[in-house]
């Protein structure tokens, strides 16, 4: 090629480029002169068809972000991607249209259509132009057309006297985003349901969740079902003629709550606090109590065998606060149990009450409403993390027994094809789900990252192998979206409880709902599984 050619050739790769770049601030070009007559309309290629959307349907047009896979989803669902802290569910519009899967270029780009305030991204080829047109020129779409899958068509635009050909899109029906209201009612009652089904579960098994913190070398723990909230320490409203231990007063959701200070109410010498001193929000007396504590360890589940009743030893008082002694690694950590409704006594909780209500004492200063953000950005979810290929996902800790390492798995003959098999847990048979399989995922020899989660499954113990388990995430409760209505309208989607987002977003974890994670069908073949294998051993 000669050099004026490959000049040339840059030339016209430039003035693409500079196209595609004038294409891509498509929002801010809207013209609000169009006749009533006229339509503006975004062009752009699918395997070489030229094809149209309402300018107005489209709200930008960005470059290929890095796209989360979403296990299970339609064919036409290429995942899930991070538009500016946004979760932007991406179909892919030539399998959508029945056409073959094109390779990704540089000319690749999304359209990011809005429907009624739902966003989702397209897929194209390349973007061509923005057009404007006399409504006139459009047709009817034709009952067929070759090669494009006519469901998604509204019509059929001729230019350059039938030479030029553009087909337009019903974005509506493509875009898969009218879910009936009862269908949203009835998503949100079933879980709804399967929640208040996992408490139930929960109040049955001879195990116990607990919220562990430290005063000084001292761990201590509080039921979790004692514990609203952990928040860290806002400025503190001090009052008049409260108790000695008692710190003051914040605001925190327009409720004002005292705060107590656990070192000087056990007599425990003060300190300073510092940035892992923590409030905890603890339900006492059928009051709202802050209790200052040093540092907050973790949520930590416990068999409640482990649990002994307090030392005889003990003053009445301290008997009364205390409602056990938890002994775990064979005695060698010990966890102090506080009993939430004999920590204090009725009538100091009265005095407590009445320093919250009395008028003077409390001023809603810019400080206070401060700290009551602060406190309400402190909602905090709880996350088991574990990965399945490139992609990341998370249940809640409540939900999770146990994470073991995978030990021998026994196959069990005419099992559904995603139950691996049966596994011991001491003494205790429980079928073994591979998470790859169940989500049609590539299967991958197991290795020393391999690890078995113990989850209960409507009632089912039962385990769950994933590649590797990364870590236990404290995901703020404003960073989960709902999963978009385009995945959620896929019934192989009914799993996902929604999508977290680290890092400003640039981090995107696909969250679990565990219950969905079934069929009816599969559960009861899931609960048979177990028992057969007990039966061939007896």
């Amino acid at each position: 090629m000669s050099d004026d050619a490959v000049i040339e050739k840059e030339k016209k790769s430039k003035k693409s480029v500079e196209r595609q770049e004038k294409i891509d601030t498509i929002s801010d070009t809207r013209d609000s002169e169009l006749s009533v007559n006229e339509s503006q309309l975004v062009t752009f290629f699918l395997d070489k068809i030229e094809f149209s959307i309402d300018i107005n349907k489209v709200k930008e047009i960005v470059r290929m972000p890095d796209i989360v896979k979403i296990p299970n989803a339609p064919a036409f669902i290429e995942g899930i991607a991070n538009l500016r802290g946004t979760v932007l569910p991406i179909l892919n519009t030539r399998v959508r249209f029945g056409l073959k899967r094109g390779e990704l270029t540089d000319q690749t780009r999304i359209l990011v259509i809005d429907i009624n305030g739902s966003l989702t991204g397209l897929i194209v080829d390349s973007v061509k132009e923005v057009l404007r047109i006399d409504n006139s020129l459009v047709e009817p779409a034709p009952p067929a057309v070759k090669d494009v899958n006519s469901e998604f068509l509204k019509g059929v635009i001729k230019l350059n006297q039938g030479k030029r050909l553009i087909l337009t899109i019903d974005v509506e029906k493509a875009c898969m985003t009218q879910i009936t209201k009862n269908a949203k009612s009835d998503v949100v009652k079933e879980t709804a349901a399967a929640v208040s089904s996992q408490k139930r579960i929960e109040e049955h098994i001879e195990e116990e969740l607990l919220v562990t913190f430290k005063l000084e070398n001292e761990e201590f723990a509080f039921s979790i079902d004692n514990v609203n909230e952990i928040i860290r320490v806002p400025e503190i409203t001090m009052v008049p003629s409260a108790p000695r231990y008692v710190r003051g007063v914040i605001s925190l959701r327009n409720e004002i709550l005292p705060i107590v200070d656990l070192r000087t109410f056990l007599d425990i010498k003060m300190r300073e606090y510092n940035d892992s001193t923590r409030i905890m929000v603890v339900d006492i007396l059928e009051s709202k109590i802050g209790l200052v504590v040093d540092k907050v360890s973790e949520v930590l589940k416990i068999n409640k065998k482990s649990i002994e009743a307090p030392p005889v030893i003990l003053s009445k008082q301290e008997q009364r606060q205390l409602r056990g002694l938890a002994k775990l690694n064979e005695g060698k950590r010990l966890i102090m149990l506080f009993d939430s409704d004999g920590l204090f006594e009725q009538g100091e909780i009265a005095k407590m009450e009445e320093l919250t209500k009395t008028k003077g004492n409390v001023k809603t200063t810019d400080n206070l409403r401060r700290a009551a953000d602060i406190a309400n950005d402190m909602d905090i979810e709880q996350l088991v993390g574990f990965r399945l290929s490139n992609e990341e996902f998370g249940v809640p800790i409540i939900q999770v027994q146990e994470i073991n390492r995978l030990e021998s798995i026994t196959k069990v003959p005419n099992a559904p094809s995603f139950i691996e098999g049966v596994s011991n847990l001491r003494g205790n048979v429980i079928p073994v789900i591979c998470l790859r399989k169940r989500f049609s995922m590539p299967e991958k020899e197991n290795d020393d990252k391999t690890r078995l989660i113990i989850v209960d499954i409507k009632g089912n113990k039962t385990g769950l192998i994933v590649d590797s388990v990364s870590e236990v995430l404290r995901m703020p409760k404003k960073n989960i979206e709902n999963t978009p209505n385009v995945i959620l309208s896929s019934v192989d989607a009914e799993f996902m409880a929604g999508i977290g987002k680290l890092d400003n977003g640039k981090r995107m974890v696909i969250l679990l709902n565990l219950q969905k994670l079934l069929s009816d069908t599969e559960t009861k073949e899931l609960a048979q599984v177990a028992k057969k294998d007990k039966a061939a051993k007896n």
